[in-house]
């Protein structure tokens, strides 16, 4: 549950396994009929809205000015909580993806139709802790046990040049291309 962008309504999930938007001086309505919806990111503007069912398996994308889904994403792998992010220009949404062999980003185009893997073979008792976007093209993934690293969407390339802190938080949003790694 969180205030929308513009701070004039309430997103929330409940009632009947729905999405709902709650304006605080109106009635309630559905964004969604997703069975099961639980988990919900907003983009920046207000103008997405990820929508993910509990196991995080089934994803969503909503443009809420028009409430038309744009996206469907059924059979990713299971996870407690979605970790998700669209990014500066709001023209894709990161999502950490995790299996038995490997973790990473899923990348999405929200108003199209590509999707990139940005995979990074993990070793055992490593984890992806949080991640940002450092501009529309790099991504910063910041790791337990493993290197923290660098994506870079366009040519799905990564480094590890990057400092390195146990048990790491990325905040986003202190400027173009910068975030803070905390512990």
């Amino acid at each position: 549950t969180a205030f929308t962008a513009d701070g004039r309504a309430v997103r929330t999930t409940g009632f009947g396994g729905c999405a709902w938007t709650v304006p605080l001086d109106g009635e309630p309505t559905a964004i969604t009929d997703l069975p099961g919806a639980a988990h919900l990111v907003e983009s920046a503007s207000g103008q997405w809205l990820a929508v993910a069912n509990q196991t995080c398996t089934r994803l969503a994308i909503f443009d809420t000015h028009t409430g038309r889904c744009s996206r469907v994403f059924e059979g990713l792998p299971e996870m407690r909580a979605l970790q998700a992010a669209f990014s500066p220009d709001e023209t894709h949404l990161a999502v950490v993806r995790k299996d038995t062999q490997s973790e990473g980003l899923v990348v999405i185009e929200v108003d199209g139709s590509g999707a990139v893997a940005l995979d990074s073979p993990t070793p055992p008792r490593s984890q992806l802790l949080a991640f940002a976007w450092l501009d529309d093209d790099r991504i910063l993934a910041a790791c337990c046990n493993a290197p923290n690293r660098v994506w870079t969407l366009s040519d799905r390339s990564s480094h590890t040049h990057v400092v390195d802190h146990n048990f790491p938080t990325v905040h986003p949003g202190c400027g173009p291309g910068r975030v803070a790694l905390c512990n």
